[in-house]
């Protein structure tokens, strides 16, 4: 049928067409389901923040990490709530040249690559005050 040029030939195509969109929309969100069980099931504390350093996503890793160093992150951010996350700007717990240096990498990367590094300078100064 694909191979008509009348109005059944173009009505192949579109199904044909059709079926695979949606065969590529299945294999991705499966993908999807894999990679989102990896990262909530992660042993290692991630978040993922979009292009204006502003959290996403986040593992139970993340929230335990800032469960336990919460007075320490509530003396550069008071009103921190390591359960409520989403919607947060790492930037508050930046000073202004860590904050530029984030930006410019952050945006430098693809896929929000860098919200790992994004969150080191902040896990550098918990353990500091903790520690000493």
């Amino acid at each position: 049928l694909q191979s008509r040029s009348d109005e059944l030939g173009s009505i192949a195509v579109s199904l044909s067409d059709l079926r695979e969109t949606l065969s590529q929309a299945q294999a991705a969100e499966l993908e999807n389901t894999y990679k989102s069980a990896a990262f909530n099931g992660s042993s290692a504390a991630m978040l993922l923040v979009d292009l204006n350093m502003t959290v996403t996503h986040f593992n139970t890793k993340m929230v335990d990490l800032f469960q336990t160093h919460v007075a320490a992150l509530r003396e550069r951010v008071p009103d921190f709530d390591p359960e409520n996350l989403v919607g947060l700007s790492v930037a508050r717990f930046h000073t202004p040249s860590q904050q530029g240096r984030a930006s410019r990498e952050l945006h430098a990367t693809t896929g929000g690559a860098f919200s790992y590094q994004s969150t080191a300078p902040l896990f550098l100064r918990v353990e500091s005050a903790v520690m000493g």
